[in-house]
């Protein structure tokens, strides 16, 4: 149950049901995410312009490797919605048998490339210590075949999820909604 209340899609009017027509036909369902700050009709709208520019729009990382990130991310703050959520769709990216669990619990044990560690490690630094990221860290990317795009996607895609987590940890939210039928 979320800390405040939620305006539900048969609840909405106006611009807000509008939002929600919008995200349940780009998203399959209006998840929690949304309907949690619902009372401020033109932020699920904004929320979903961003999340699917970053998660979703044509890139130089796959699918797999942004629900790495959101993963890894999730799973450094403790987010159980994000992390059910993108834990679950991380494994529809993954075919490896145990890979999603692994990246789900602790992705160091996790049997990921070069690549994959590369800009898991570079999530986990950002999220847990945003001041300390050098140069050299960034080199690292590089090193992995990650040009100057991929790079400031992955940093994005982190900063995206430091935000989605504090918005659904902040206000409460559990990973009730993750059987909806969400398009991954």
């Amino acid at each position: 149950m979320a800390f405040i209340r939620k305006v539900d899609p048969q609840d909405a009017k106006g611009a807000l049901h509008e939002e929600y027509a919008r995200i349940e036909k780009e998203r399959g369902a209006v998840g929690d995410i949304f309907t949690v700050t619902g009372q401020h009709p033109h932020v699920p709208g904004a929320h979903l312009a961003l999340y699917q520019e970053l998660h979703f729009a044509e890139g130089p990382l796959s699918r797999r490797e942004r629900e790495l990130i959101a993963t890894v991310v999730s799973r450094a703050n403790g987010c159980g919605y994000c992390l059910a959520h993108h834990a679950d769709a991380f494994g529809r990216h993954a075919t490896e048998p145990g890979l999603q669990a692994l990246v789900s619990t602790d992705y160091t044990k996790a049997p990921l490339s070069p690549r994959e560690r590369a800009i898991a490690d570079h999530a986990m630094l950002l999220t847990k210590n945003p001041g300390k990221v050098a140069q050299a860290d960034v080199d690292k990317l590089r090193k992995q075949g990650l040009d100057e795009r991929a790079i400031l996607d992955v940093t994005l895609i982190v900063a995206y999820f430091n935000f989605a987590n504090r918005v659904a940890s902040g206000l409460g939210l559990s990973a009730d909604d993750v059987g909806k039928a969400y398009h991954y």
